[in-house]
């Protein structure tokens, strides 16, 4: 029943009125401040500068006071100042010259190191700047470059690993621009390299280098592979296929594992989010079923991912997300027994097993 409040002749009741607008003022206020926090929850959700067992493995000791030091100086996550490196050289294990002229342990253009503003500088900045005045710090902020002297040794070397992780810091920090952490991390990384392709390689190395993708007893880091990435960082648990299940069809995987109630989950791949909201089915008996809190995501040429018995909403509808960003955390809404996620994937709205885009993320 809806409850009506009638309000009487303005004359006398003015200040009842104001009061009733007063407060309905405070909480609308009080609602969008609310409502504003929960949304960010997910958009400007930070990553972890723990590593992953891969990135243990993989980025050599003696490189990580490095990449921390730039990492705090230039506030941006030295385990993307890994993964840039990785890229570009293998760690200083191939410091060749490239075919556009980059050099050094993080192959800058000689133009960028130095400043654009060097008269020998243009196209695609290789200058052919001498030696003696690429290294000279008065010369870099002369020219306005990005070369940094980390080493306190009186040069700004490019050959020098902790000069060039410092200046690539430097750089990548200067171009850290958008809305959401993710997006200031790609943007970085195109400015550093004109290449999407490269953005996409670098971004998924990151994210198997931090821990936050890593499962539960540390002993596989969540796999980032051709564009997509496991849904669920905690665990590769599968407990429930697609197929016939209860004399119907099972129309997705599920994901669980002990203690797995409020673990994160990420988006598969790109997409935009077309639903988050709690889909409610009352059974003959009494009890309920559906997806409970459910996320579903449009990634383009008609495929669709769903995530389904969420602890609370996801992601709000119309946030364009990127693979491996948080959408949602593992529940036990709607028509489930135990915390858990359920996976769909739909191909113009067609159920699909979910394994025929998932299986290489397994393996």
């Amino acid at each position: 029943m809806k409850k009506v409040i009638v309000f009487g002749s303005l004359s006398i009741a003015i200040v009842p009125s104001l009061l009733i607008i007063a407060i309905l003022m405070t909480i609308l206020t009080i609602a969008i401040i609310a409502g504003g926090n929960e949304e960010n929850e997910f958009e400007n959700s930070s990553f972890s500068t723990n590593m992953s067992l891969l990135a243990e493995n993989e980025i050599p000791a003696d490189f990580i006071p490095y990449y921390q030091e730039a990492g705090e100086k230039y506030g941006i996550n030295w385990l993307i100042l890994a993964a840039v490196h990785r890229q570009e050289t293998n760690f200083s294990q191939n410091v060749a010259v490239s075919s556009a002229g980059a050099i050094g342990s993080l192959q800058f253009m000689d133009c960028t190191f130095l400043g654009w503003s060097y008269p020998t500088c243009s196209g695609l900045g290789n200058g052919e700047i001498p030696k003696n005045i690429l290294k000279s710090p008065s010369e870099i902020m002369k020219y306005g470059g990005y070369g940094v002297d980390a080493n306190s040794d009186g040069v700004a070397d490019p050959w020098n690993d902790e000069d060039a992780i410092h200046s690539a810091a430097n750089y990548l920090s200067a171009n850290y621009k958008g809305t959401t952490e993710v997006d200031k991390i790609q943007a970085a990384l195109f400015a550093y390299n004109h290449s999407d392709i490269y953005v996409t390689e670098v971004y998924e190395r990151f994210l198997t280098y931090t821990d936050g993708w890593s499962s539960v007893d540390g002993n596989v880091a969540t796999t980032v592979l051709n564009g997509k990435a496991w849904p669920v960082p905690f665990t590769k648990n599968i407990t429930s296929s697609y197929g016939q299940r209860w004399g119907r069809l099972h129309a997705g995987i599920d994901i669980a594992a002990a203690n797995i109630s409020g673990q994160p989950i990420v988006a598969l791949a790109d997409g935009v989010v077309t639903r988050s909201e709690y889909n409610l089915i009352l059974n003959k008996d009494g009890s309920e079923g559906g997806w409970g809190w459910y996320v579903r995501i449009n990634h383009g040429n008609g495929l669709e991912t769903i995530y389904a018995h969420m602890n609370k909403q996801g992601i709000k509808v119309g946030t364009q997300v990127k693979l491996g960003q948080v959408i949602g955390y593992v529940g036990n809404t709607g028509g489930s027994t135990g915390p858990h996620l359920h996976l769909e994937t739909r191909v113009n709205g067609v159920a699909l097993d979910p394994m025929k885009y998932i299986q290489d993320l397994i393996n």
